[in-house]
């Protein structure tokens, strides 16, 4: 059990340095979109305890399974969670790209792409680690719910860029997130704990990529003449891993 703690871990306290590099670097010159925040620390926190928790349980809480019990009662399922995963990362990005011109449009792509391989990074590793059986018995890779992290992160990118303009964006963002969740339950795809920590990862990987990205435009993305720079993002899924690279002009 110990050695199962330390695996699914590993993708936190990767996650934690990166924040901790973040916090080295200042307040990127009173950049407030991109600074650092301890305060913020509190959602991989409450990732980190959902973590160790379902490490050293061998079975559901009790607070899962009177959530599925009731949950299941509505006998209804749906795959529309499937879908509104990737409906406020979406919309996020069309905003930008409506609004945004030349470089403004390419920092939130990146921005958004960082944020993607921080929660596939995470969420994998966990899955993979801890092993927990879903809710249907299909397989052992419950914790935590991918659907919901993914949802998560993209309500958190939306609200960053544009919930200071419209109140509606942010509200919005995270409804869509929060059905999503609720939708694995009810699908009979997760549990309550699941849902939880996958917001948290959600909106942490989508922090971590706004505190780390002056860092890395100014370390990996170096331009000249201010004509074009060299963009390098790393590839990584459940199956395959590797570099994309792309000359942006």
């Amino acid at each position: 059990m110990p050695s199962k703690i330390y695996r699914a871990a590993l993708g936190l306290a990767c996650a934690a340095a990166c924040a901790q590099a973040a916090a080295q670097d200042g307040d990127f010159n009173g950049d407030t979109l991109h600074r650092f925040s301890y305060a913020q620390l509190a959602v991989p926190a409450l990732a980190a305890g959902m973590t160790i928790i379902q490490c050293t349980r061998p079975s559901p809480s009790r607070l899962d399974l009177a959530v599925k019990n009731r949950v299941s009662a509505l006998d209804f399922r749906s795959k529309v969670d499937d879908y509104l995963q990737y409906a406020p990362a979406a919309a996020g990005l069309a905003l930008g790209m409506a609004e945004a011109k030349g470089r403004e449009r390419i920092d939130k792509v990146i921005i958004l792409a960082m944020a993607s391989v921080f929660e596939l990074a995470l969420v994998n590793t966990m899955k993979y680690s801890i092993g927990t059986l879903r809710p249907d018995g299909s397989a052992r890779n419950s914790f935590p719910s991918g659907h919901t992290a993914t949802a998560f992160m993209g309500a958190e990118f939306l609200r960053r860029e544009y919930g200071h303009k419209s109140v509606l964006c942010a509200v919005g963002g995270y409804a869509a997130a929060v059905f999503t969740g609720y939708m694995r339950i009810q699908n009979n795809r997760h549990w309550l704990s699941d849902v939880v920590t996958g917001a948290a990862v959600g909106i942490f990987s989508t922090q971590a990529a706004y505190w780390l990205y002056p860092c890395v435009r100014r370390v990996i993305f170096p331009q000249r003449d201010g004509r074009y720079a060299l963009v390098l993002m790393p590839r990584l899924s459940a199956q395959q891993w590797g570099i994309n690279a792309a000359i942006v002009f």
